[in-house]
């Protein structure tokens, strides 16, 4: 009985150690005000034999305000902040507003309120350290998610908490890996940004 206690106490120690890098990481994104990043997409789908690459670029200012862009000249926008989200087509001329930013949860900073915030929303998988770096394997904890997602990866720099990358794997087999260079952080990013002239788009309400 007494090493059964032993070793359940050395288990939730190990496991505390383990998610000191997230608890860490969660708590350094307080200090980001704002970031201008681009970024390299690459989509896999099992219909598909080769993967398919997009770049773009990525901008985000406090409290919540962040701008998606695919292509220059961009073939698609995500515009979104604490109010609404905006995923403008301009080739189509369309745009689709709903209230909530689904899908962009790891563009928002920070992350998570506070590390107990982050463990109510993930079930956390893994964690591994090496090179200085973390590679993060998650899962939602709402129901709706956790059907069709096999897993999410984070990568994030263990010194400065910089996102590196992240992974949304679905249980069909697809998956969607994000990867950030030439990140500046803490940077002045002019407003106009964040906005975009809808005149002439067929605007439609989301979910």
């Amino acid at each position: 009985m007494r090493l059964a206690l032993l070793l359940l106490a050395f288990a939730g120690t190990a496991l505390a150690d383990d998610l000191a890098p997230v608890r860490e990481w969660i708590t350094r994104q307080n200090t980001i005000n704002s970031i201008e990043s681009d970024f390299t997409q690459t989509r896999t789908l099992r219909t598909l034999r080769d993967p398919v690459v997009a770049h773009g670029k990525f901008w985000f200012r406090a409290p919540g305000s962040f701008r998606w862009q695919v292509g220059d000249p961009p073939k698609l926008l995500v515009l979104g902040d604490t109010r609404e989200v905006l995923t403008i087509q301009p080739a189509k001329q369309m745009a689709e507003r709903s209230a909530t930013a689904r899908g962009f949860d790891f563009l928002q900073f920070p992350f998570a309120a506070d590390f107990a915030a982050f463990q109510n929303r993930f079930e956390v998988l893994s964690v591994h350290t090496a090179n200085g770096r973390c590679h993060l394997e998650i899962l939602p904890r709402e129901a709706k998610s956790r059907p069709f997602l096999e897993k999410i990866a984070l990568d994030f720099d263990l010194a400065s908490g910089r996102l590196l990358g992240f992974e949304v794997l679905t249980r069909e087999g697809s998956a969607l890996r994000t990867e950030f260079t030439n990140t500046r952080v803490n940077v002045p990013i002019d407003p106009a940004i964040f906005r975009f002239d809808l005149t002439g788009y067929r605007v439609r309400d989301g979910k």
